[in-house]
This record gives C-alpha cells, sequence and structure tokens, in this order.
C-alpha cells in the first residue's frame, strides 16, 4: 500500500539531498502528479530557521520559471513540501560531465534563472 499525505499517494524517490529527499507524489482525486520534498525535523527543535525560510519563500513566489507551490503538510516527524512536478527534470541533469552545456542553451537557462530570482 503506498504511503498517504493528504491529499496525495506518494511513489518513488526523484532526488536525495543534504537534507531532504523529493519524491512523485500523485494527487488522489484529480491524478495530479506533484514533487514532494520531505524534511525530517529535528527532534529537539522541530524546524530550522532555515526550513521555514524556504517554505515562507516558495509560498510567496509565482513565476513561470519556478515550479509553483502547492501545499505543505506538518507532521511531527516530518515537513511535506508539495509543489510542481517539473517532468523535464533538474537542470543539472542537462550538463554533461566534462563537456558542459552548449552556449545558446546556456544563455537560455540563465536566462530564464535571472529573470525567476
Amino acid at each position: 500500500m503506498a504511503e498517504q499525505v493528504g491529499h496525495y499517494l506518494l511513489g518513488e524517490t526523484l532526488g536525495v539531498g543534504a537534507y531532504a529527499v523529493v519524491r512523485l507524489a500523485t494527487h488522489k482525486r484529480t491524478g495530479v502528479k506533484a514533487a514532494v520534498k520531505i524534511i525530517p525535523k529535528d527532534r529537539e527543535q522541530g524546524l530550522t530557521k532555515a526550513v521555514q525560510k524556504e517554505l515562507t519563500i516558495h509560498r510567496g513566489l509565482q513565476h513561470p520559471n519556478i515550479s509553483r507551490f502547492l501545499e505543505s503538510k506538518e507532521r511531527s516527524e516530518c515537513l511535506y513540501i508539495f509543489v510542481e512536478y517539473a517532468a523535464a527534470g533538474e537542470l543539472f541533469d542537462k550538463i554533461e560531465p566534462d563537456k558542459g552545456i552548449q552556449e545558446d542553451l546556456a544563455h537560455l537557462y540563465f536566462l530564464q534563472l535571472i529573470a525567476g530570482v
């Protein structure tokens, strides 16, 4: 049986970072896919200020080049941040090791990045 958080069923792991895991999530009613960042809480302090700041910023961002914030859920052990799923993957996956990326494509990505910032 799939793990459920709120209205979402959690699926495969999409990525693992220094302090979080990102998994694919599917809304039970609509079938819409989302990426969910799962951040474990510190047992004694709960959510760190950095995580609280990230959540506050994500809630306020609205830009076509940034994954849209959908919702968050908090449980005693973790914070779950649901964002729009980018099926094309991460930007870093587009960069070939030891080769880099074509200059025109890098320029396009850079313009999108600074427009979102």
